[in-house]
């Protein structure tokens, strides 16, 4: 695992948790598990109630409702997470940049914004010669669509790739 995930649960509460889509929340849960923790978890909501419904999956979204309570962050850890948390964290997603992770481990974090630098310090190649979005991390159906709608925009503008762009779905349901 990278540093610092290894053997840890990791769990995410607090009122930003809402903010982030069902699929979004798979995939921080997978990012997790690349990280080396053995679980990642977020509170049930009623956005994973509705995307259990849109995927035909109501059974499950009824079985989440009725034990909602107990699949909710508890009250306690929220009102004083210290003294129940080996280590907090805390993230202002207001304040996230893009950025990007790796190469070759996803706790290797940099701000698109430094790209040019970290590419220049480090030696690696400054021509991109393929581009890729899918695998295990970011192959829901949602970040599928969004590359879609900006390779479809840029068309709409005339403009051509200039490498290839490659996309793997995690799922044949998003195909």
């Amino acid at each position: 695992g990278a540093s610092g995930g290894t053997g840890r649960v990791l769990e995410y509460f607090g009122t930003g948790c809402q903010s982030i889509s069902c699929s979004g929340k798979a995939t921080v849960c997978n990012m997790g598990a690349e990280l080396g923790a053995t679980a990642s978890l977020f509170p049930f909501d009623e956005g994973m109630a509705r995307y259990l419904r849109a995927v035909g999956r109501a059974e499950a979204a009824q079985a989440a409702e009725r034990h909602a309570a107990e699949l909710r962050e508890d009250a306690d850890a929220e009102d004083c997470p210290q003294r129940c948390f080996d280590q907090l964290l805390e993230i202002d997603l207001s304040a996230l940049e893009p950025a990007w992770a790796g190469p070759h481990t996803p706790d290797l974090y940099t701000p698109v914004a430094r790209m040019a630098e970290v590419v220049q310090g480090r030696g690696y190649p400054d021509r991109i010669s393929a581009a890729l979005i899918g695998s295990c991390t970011n192959s829901s159906y949602e970040d599928i669509s969004r590359a879609a709608a900006v390779a479809a925009e840029a068309l709409a503008h005339g403009l051509k790739a200039a490498a290839p762009f490659y996309v793997t779905p995690g799922s044949t349901e998003v195909e």
